[in-house]
């Protein structure tokens, strides 16, 4: 009877023994008698909790970035606030947006212009010279009828009324006009990049040349019909004329103006020396192409049987 007591507790520190070999002891598998947590879960958090990857890591960052009004990956760096703007080459205007923005906002029109990495110099410069084109005949056209009325009363009018109601001399004289409209707009735009540069300007001449034909378009597009009503409106619509070409030419300054401090970053006072000093020049030009165009009707009229 004593001996079987004695062969069971040696058993038991036998399979102990092989136990605590194997590395799971009472002492791990079971709670404390206190019930407290057992050894295994009193092991430290940064062992139990699996670290950060470095891509979370680097995206948590980025989402902090643009949080604080960082620049996201769908729009330019954000505001107050942390909310971004959307990029300006994603949603590009048509040929109408353009046109209505420059007659109702110029000042954003040219903006959004200058922002663009390509803007829609092609576009542009095609409707501007058609438009340009077309102004020219109707401005050509406009001015035989004024040649072949009399400078005062009393006086012959420079063009004979006969050579001025043929249709090949109207049309002569409306294709010049186009014709120097158009190279009037190419080599004001190449001037003013010039002397904006000179001045201490800054960006492309592509978008000074864009915003150039953009800018031509209002004043021609609403100068054609104010000229057809001139002309119905005989000798009123002299007044009309005068009054329709004065508006349209501060207008067009305006609007210059508008594209030179977008497309050029300039202040107010360079923008407006680098505007004026080519305004005289061009002025300078208009006189001696409208002597060239009397000194020909003049020619013509005389040459005439």
């Amino acid at each position: 009877m004593e001996e079987q007591p004695r062969n069971q507790g040696e058993q038991a520190e036998t399979e102990r023994g092989f136990q605590e070999e194997a590395g799971a002891s009472p002492a791990r598998q079971q709670p404390d008698g206190g019930g407290g947590p057992s050894r295994a879960d009193q092991r430290p958090a940064t062992e139990q909790q699996p670290a950060p990857s470095p891509a979370g890591s680097a995206s948590g960052e980025r989402a902090g970035r643009d949080g604080d009004g960082g620049a996201s990956r769908a729009g330019v760096p954000g505001g107050p606030g942390g909310v971004a703007e959307p990029l300006g080459t994603g949603d590009r205007p048509g040929l109408v947006d353009w046109v209505f923005g420059v007659i109702f906002t110029p000042r954003a029109t040219f903006a959004r212009l200058a922002a663009l990495d390509r803007p829609p110099l092609g576009m542009l410069l095609t409707v501007a010279i058609l438009i340009t084109a077309v102004s020219g005949l109707v401005q050509g056209t406009a001015a035989v009828r004024e040649l072949a009325l009399p400078v005062a009363p009393g006086e012959s009018p420079l063009l004979p009324p006969d050579l001025a109601r043929n249709p090949g001399v109207n049309l002569a004289l409306g294709v010049l006009v186009a014709i120097l409209g158009v190279v009037m707009m190419f080599v004001g735009a190449g001037f003013l990049h010039l002397v904006a540069d000179l001045a201490g300007g800054r960006g492309s001449g592509v978008h000074l040349l864009a915003a150039m034909a953009l800018a031509s378009l209002p004043p021609n597009l609403i100068g054609i019909p104010l000229e057809a009503l001139a002309a119905r409106l005989g000798s009123a619509g002299s007044a009309l004329r005068d009054v329709s070409a004065l508006a349209m030419g501060i207008w067009s300054l305006i609007l210059t103006y508008r594209a030179l401090r977008a497309t050029k970053h300039l202040s107010r006072g360079d923008a407006l020396i680098v505007l004026f000093v080519p305004v005289l020049a061009f002025l300078g030009l208009a006189v001696l192409a409208v002597l060239v165009i009397a000194g020909a009707a003049v020619v013509a009229g005389a040459a005439a049987p």
